[in-house]
């Protein structure tokens, strides 16, 4: 077959054999790798997998197929006898028919039946099988779900219905009525449904019942009689096969959910001790159909389990560093470990470590160094063109990692850190460029009390804001803040800071740390004031690669918030940064003050924050993001406008000393990363990662989004126009010469709009890519219509295409 564009989708009907046709569809590019979806039953079909859930799966990089198996769903009944036998005659037939060697199966239902019972046939042709809510002991099954609705009936004292179930009892256990009674049982008692759906997922159930698809829910009702009619294995337990393919070396993994009332906490127990526990997920707030109950962390454990096992070089296509100044660049790169690293035509004085992807050194000579970078693991091999540009900027696209102020605030500890650091690192984060490990305030000691220094910031005379918190609100914390030479000295909890940043680097992170221009952080600890070329050396002998410098309480001191005085303290750290034998990225938080895109750059900095301290509400987000609407100009590599930290995950320790929750939804969540990566933001995680969701995981993992943000042309989005029904079209160009284009819906309903191309200077024919689908949705002219969620966001990448067919 040949190749077919990514993300295509294709539909096929098929002769397998005997005359049988039978129904299939795929999602994706077929080189990718090949998962086959086997539904439930019998009496089952595809349809609710096909409508809400394959597409996104084939955008996580695989080639699904979904189908109905012969005399199930939208495929031929003529002569079929609904058997394991023919079920893996359609089995052959979708392997032949698509050139399959290997693939990956996903059991669901009674479809895990087929599934362990075909790799048990055919192991050759086997990949991975996914069991997913999939039955394993059938008459374990049938016991359980007669137990407990006995024990529910006998609560209600409900004669008739504890008649019914003796009455199933005495059914012969190897026929279709009591299979069909067990399951009716445990229906009507919910079993099969969550007790509580996410807002994502009532949508996910709401797209399907107003499609199209939800009408093609076709079922044969005489299969159940056909496969008790003409099949053995009607009852059967399949854990010693499951147990017997482990001990070949087929990988097996397992996706239940807590609320599936059809297994009880034994089986659940005993097919985990098979599959083992690294390999399985038991999940919250799911039933049977858990790819739409959870379809985020069905996405996540599939796409981890089963991910393309080739490298692929993410991030940008440039980096930027000093002439003489020591630097580090971690290659960012997913695929299977163990993975090894390349580099071809590394300037003189820049070394890599082959095994961790860390180029380190410094390059004497300016110039702009055109390299390749390679990764390579037992399944193949990754290169990219990479520019080392020797110069006078850093940060030539914005910086991305990880802060600790949202998710410890002011109990943040040394340990914390370092827990997080490992955590992004095991999570696979740092594969998709995320590389500062930011300790935020408070890590120095706080004056005591009697110290004068609050009597002079008490004596403020100027006009400038001003904020500091203390005496006496860091119990723990309070100490002399210097030593004999001058140097900070961290409090109790930070007593081995100056090991920190070789940690992070020999994790591969760079490491990043936090001090203010004046007497005192805003959390009231010790700050540079008169220190500045002390910290500077500091920060710089000990390894440090970034610094967050927060305004704070040199307020007291500053006459007023005209540019000179704003300026004044940010020029001299950064002064004091760059006479240092590092490179250190200055990062300006002075919350906006004095228009200070305008000027920012004058300072020394990389990046200033534009906004003061956002929450996870969407009036504080949306507003961080129209204050930026026409601010686009100032920004360019080197040149960031920063609105502040990430609130998506779990946050809030800033206000309530831990993180415990988000208040902004799904869907505000992703509108505010979609946005902070259009306007070329720092992206800098305030999430606790410990706690961190699979939704979560999957916004700051979606690598083409990301993109967006490291364009190399460095050029944030502005907003071009609001159409006439209130929805913001915001874009900004891109290197490649496409147009990231973000159409926002700040409403509180739902919209569905017409997007002319106009609206971005834009005319002719497009392809337009859905960015967080991953999905090419075709060649336009002129104009596309789409449904947007209140206060969600689409986000396209538009690419001019020569002049044919067009829809």
């Amino acid at each position: 077959m040949k190749r077919i564009s990514l993300l295509a989708v294709m539909i096929f009907t098929f002769l397998i054999s005997y005359s049988q046709q039978l129904y299939v569809k795929t999602f994706g590019d077929p080189h990718h790798p090949a998962i086959v979806f086997i539904h439930g039953g019998p009496r089952g079909n595809s349809v609710l997998f096909e409508g809400t859930t394959a597409q996104k799966l084939a955008g996580r990089g695989f080639y699904v197929i979904v189908y109905d198996r012969r005399g199930e769903g939208r495929s031929s009944y003529d002569n079929a006898k609904v058997t394991y036998g023919e079920a893996f005659e359609d089995l052959n037939g979708i392997y032949k028919k698509f050139h399959l060697t290997k693939a990956s199966l996903i059991g669901f239902s009674f479809g895990g039946l087929v599934t362990t019972l075909f790799a048990e046939k055919y192991p050759e042709k086997i990949n991975a099988v996914v069991l997913t809510s999939a039955l394993f002991a059938q008459q374990a099954t049938y016991n359980h779900i007669l137990d407990s609705v006995k024990r529910i009936y006998t609560r209600k004292q409900d004669a008739i219905q504890l008649k019914k179930i003796t009455d199933v009892a005495l059914l012969d256990k190897n026929s279709a009525a009591y299979r069909k009674e067990c399951f009716a049982l445990a229906a009507e008692n919910g079993f099969f449904k969550a007790g509580q759906l996410s807002d994502e997922a009532t949508k996910i159930y709401a797209a399907y019942e107003a499609s199209d698809l939800s009408k093609k829910d076709i079922r044969n009702d005489q299969a159940p009689g056909l496969f008790y009619k003409n099949e053995k294995l009607v009852n059967i337990d399949v854990r010693p096969i499951l147990a017997k393919l482990k001990s070949k070396g087929i990988a097996i993994f397992g996706l239940y959910g807590k609320d599936d009332g059809i297994f009880s906490s034994e089986m659940i127990n005993s097919i985990q001790a098979i599959i083992g526990a690294g390999h399985f997920k038991y999940l919250d707030h799911a039933s049977h159909y858990l790819f739409a109950d959870r379809q985020d962390a069905f996405l996540n454990s599939i796409a981890a389990w089963l991910q393309e096992t080739e490298p692929h070089i993410n991030g940008p296509r440039v980096y930027g560093a000093r002439p003489g100044k020591a630097f580090m660049y971690t290659i960012p790169a997913t695929g299977k470990r163990p993975m090894t690293f390349q580099v071809k035509h590394l300037p003189e004085g820049a070394t890599l470590d082959k095994n961790s992807g860390v180029i380190s050194g410094s390059v004497k000579e300016k110039g702009d160094y055109t390299i390749e970078l390679i990764a390579v693991n037992k399944y193949g091999r990754s290169a990219k063109t990479f520019t080392l540009v020797i110069g006078d900027k850093l940060a030539l696209t914005p910086p991305m990692g990880w802060s600790s102020w949202y998710s410890f605030g002011r109990n943040v500890t040394l340990d914390k850190v370092i827990r997080t650091a490992e955590m992004i690192r095991d999570k696979g984060l740092q594969q998709y460029g995320w590389s500062v490990i930011e300790i935020d305030d408070p890590w120095t000691k706080q004056p005591g009390k009697e110290d004068s220094i609050w009597t002079k910031l008490k004596q403020k005379t100027g006009t400038a804001y001003s904020y500091y918190e203390g005496p006496d609100n860091l119990p723990g914390r309070v100490g002399q803040v210097r030593n004999e030479n001058g140097e900070l000295i961290p409090n109790q909890y930070f007593t081995d800071i100056k090991a920190f940043p070789a940690l992070m680097h020999k994790m591969g992170f760079k490491a990043g740390i936090y001090s203010s221009p004046g007497p005192l952080t805003c959390g009231g600890v010790a700050g540079s004031y008169g220190y500045e070329q002390t910290d500077a050396k500091f920060f710089a002998d000990n390894g440090f690669d970034y610094l967050k410098y927060d305004w704070c309480s040199y307020g007291s001191l500053a006459k007023n918030e005209s540019k000179a005085e704003l300026i004044k303290p940010y020029r001299l750290m950064s002064d004091a940064l760059q006479a240092q034998k590092r490179d250190i990225i200055h990062a300006l938080c002075q919350y906006g003050m004095g228009n200070v895109w305008e000027w920012g750059n004058e300072s020394g900095g990389q990046l200033w924050r534009t906004e003061g301290d956002i929450t996870d509400n969407w009036h504080s987000v949306y507003g961080a993001i129209r204050k930026l609407a026409d601010k686009a100009q100032y920004v360019k590599p080197g040149n960031w406008n920063d609105p502040d930290i990430l609130q998506i995950g779990v946050v809030g320790a800033q206000s309530e000393g831990e993180a415990k929750r988000n208040h902004l939804t799904p869907d505000e969540q992703k509108t505010h990363f979609s946005m902070w990566c259009m306007l070329d933001a720092p992206l800098l995680i305030g999430a606790n990662i410990e706690l961190l969701d699979d939704f979560t995981l999957g916004l700051i993992t979606n690598e083409e989004v990301i993109a967006v943000n490291q364009d190399a042309l460095g050029m944030a989005a502005g907003l071009k126009t609001v159409l006439p029904d209130t929805v913001e079209v915001w874009s900004k160009p891109l290197e490649d010469g496409g147009t990231a284009v973000g159409l926002l819906n700040a409403g509180d309903k739902a919209v569905t709009t017409t997007f002319p191309f106009s609206a971005v200077g834009l005319e002719g024919t497009y392809a337009v890519r859905d960015l967080w689908e991953k999905k090419d949705l075709g060649l336009f002219s002129k104009e596309i219509s789409i449904t947007i969620p209140s206060h969600g966001i689409v986000l396209w990448k538009i690419i001019r295409k020569k002049a044919g067919a067009a829809r």
